[in-house]
């Protein structure tokens, strides 16, 4: 922990880092993506289709009720 002048020049520099992060979100220059990485499994032809013995689906769709129509 940095304390005296140290500490408070490195305290303004991580404030003004994150007060431009937040305009540059706001703003839409900065974006955030998240990737979904997992092991691939050998001789699976139904990955896309929500394997019921996978903890973590590809896809949301089991998430929400069907729309009758």
């Amino acid at each position: 922990m940095l304390s005296g002048v140290q500490g408070e020049r490195a305290l303004r520099a991580y404030r003004l880092y994150l007060a431009g992060s937040a305009m540059g979100f706001e703003y839409g220059w900065i974006a955030l993506h998240q990737i979904v990485g997992q092991i691939p499994t050998v001789g699976r032809a139904d990955e896309l289709d929500l394997p019921t013995d996978l903890a973590y689906p590809w896809r949301r769709d089991y998430m929400y009720d069907k729309v009758s129509g």
